[in-house]
């Protein structure tokens, strides 16, 4: 399962939820990396979310910052679903907004954790702005 709320302070509030469809951990170039992805409305959103580190993954914090050892690789979420503004919906992550993924509980068998911080809207091809999410969390069995 996944879930969270975006809040772009402009009275656009929205919750997108939905199971996961893979997990996988690996070991690239030296990094051990999670990545998880989930799609709800019968595939019609997609949901990604990769965090890595120089050891191996355990519980704590992982951030998008560009020099952190235990960092955020990427989160992205798209739909179907047109934006209040009719342009297809985009979400992603990058170091320039501070985005936070807390692994809480991590085993050979599943992951659960939580997901904070700002996230980029696109809101057209070169136009973005941002967004808070709230109440962001995800659980998977390998």
């Amino acid at each position: 399962q996944w879930s969270f709320n975006i809040n772009n302070n402009s009275g656009n509030f929205a919750l997108y939820s939905g199971n996961m469809s893979s997990a996988e951990l690996s070991v690239v170039n030296n990094r051990h990396k999670l990545t998880l992805t989930g799609e709800s409305d019968n595939g019609a959103t997609s949901f990604e979310l990769v965090v890595a580190s120089d050891q191996p993954l355990t519980t704590g914090t992982y951030t998008n910052g560009q020099f952190d050892s235990n960092r955020l690789e990427s989160f992205s979420f798209t739909s179907l679903k047109k934006q209040w503004n009719g342009n297809t919906t985009y979400f992603y992550s990058d170091y320039r907004r501070l985005m936070s993924v807390r692994i809480d509980d991590i085993d050979a068998r599943h992951v659960k954790g939580v997901i904070t911080g700002m996230l980029y809207i696109q809101l057209a091809p070169g136009a973005t702005s941002g967004a808070v999410i709230d109440n962001g969390s995800f659980s998977m069995s390998f």
